[in-house]
């Protein structure tokens, strides 16, 4: 199984070499993993250093990068796996052979699925900010939706997935996301990515889109992942429980109705965040 590391990397302190170096020699299987950068055409340094490599650049723009740059390395990727990567994540040891451990029943080339990984605090977060997506999915619904530039992209692939696909639980794959939110250290400087994809502005412009995409209920429901499929279970079988646990997650939407008031009133504009 082949694992293509879509990697959208932006004036990072760490050449996209050093980040590919991390990835690799934290694996077990090395020969079966493709990197592939996605960098913006005037980020001289990740140009220079990715010379003669298997490249998506992207135009010059003024505004956020990150999904053009994703996306790009995706359609260029050859994996039956395709994992997106930043430039501020680092792999725990042994992350392939978790990853491949899981899929061991499954084929990515013949089902489409989504599988969220533990790059948060939380044991309760489902969204997929750095999702890995089967090759079925990726031809099927791609990576993350061109419509957006980086805010809300991975809410809107999370609830991509989980409507229309499937999300397993990889949380056991774990991959430290050293962000400017979770770093204490004063002298800590935030990447200019990071500042760049968190702009009012880029806000702005993600939450138009995605409110436009999906309703709210669809938007707040609970995201319900699987788990490993079992030996015993037909595969059939597995991906058809899809269809009960959306109806379930709507359920329990139903029966919260604190959350169906704000969300209605978010709707309407009566109240303000």
């Amino acid at each position: 199984m082949l694992i293509s590391l879509c990697h959208a990397t932006f004036y990072s302190k760490k050449k996209p070499n050093e980040i590919k170096e991390l990835w690799l020699k934290n694996s077990y299987h090395r020969d079966s993993i493709e990197y592939i950068p996605g960098l913006n055409k005037d980020d001289l340094e990740a140009v220079n250093d990715t010379e003669g490599m298997n490249r998506f650049i992207s135009i010059e723009t003024d505004f956020c990068t990150a999904v053009n740059n994703w996306n790009g390395a995706a359609s260029i990727s050859k994996g039956d796996i395709l994992f997106a990567i930043a430039d501020d994540l680092m792999p725990s040891k042994g992350w392939d052979k978790k990853l491949r451990e899981l899929l061991i029943n499954l084929n990515p080339r013949k089902y489409h699925f989504a599988i969220k990984i533990n790059d948060s605090n939380s044991n309760f977060d489902t969204k997929m900010r750095h999702p890995i997506i089967s090759r079925k999915y990726y031809e099927k619904f791609g990576l993350f939706d061109n419509k957006f530039r980086g805010v809300f992209c991975d809410d809107d692939i999370t609830n991509t997935a989980f409507w229309k696909s499937l999300i397993i639980d990889g949380r056991e794959i774990k991959i430290e996301h050293n962000n400017g939110n979770q770093n204490k250290s004063k002298n800590f400087k935030i990447p200019i990515s990071t500042i760049n994809i968190n702009k009012k502005s880029e806000y702005e412009y993600g939450f138009k889109i995605i409110q436009e995409k999906w309703s709210y209920k669809r938007l707040i429901a609970k995201k319900i992942l699987f788990k490993k499929k079992p030996n015993f279970l037909n595969e059939k079988f597995y991906f058809n429980l899809t269809k009960f646990v959306r109806i379930f997650s709507l359920i329990l939407l139903f029966f919260n109705f604190k959350e169906v008031f704000i969300a209605i009133y978010k709707k309407l504009g009566k109240l303000k965040y």
